[in-house]
């Protein structure tokens, strides 16, 4: 009963062993509240897609707020100083 986590030895070492795909899993299926998911899983129906990570989206933000520049290109994410151009472009010129 209750929710289970992962210490940082027993995450790491699953990254060790290329277990990437089961993190993702842990976090972005059985982590969060996704009805449809588990309807779809018990029902034999192909399982939707999961939404993106809240918290994920919120550190971005919250990093562009700070004065970063974030490129993201795929599975890629570049991280920046933020240049004068980007500010004004994320406060549509005003400041």
């Amino acid at each position: 009963s209750g929710g289970q986590s992962l210490d940082p030895l027993q995450m790491y070492s699953l990254l060790a062993h290329g277990a990437k795909t089961n993190l993702y899993e842990m976090a972005a299926v059985k982590g969060q509240k996704n009805d449809e998911y588990w309807r779809a899983l018990q029902l034999g129906l192909p399982t939707p897609t999961p939404q993106k990570n809240f918290v994920f989206d919120k550190l971005l933000v919250y990093m562009q707020a700070a004065g970063v520049d974030i490129n993201k290109s795929g599975y890629n994410i570049q991280l920046l100083p933020a240049t004068a151009e980007t500010i004004l472009k994320l406060s549509k010129g005003e400041l």
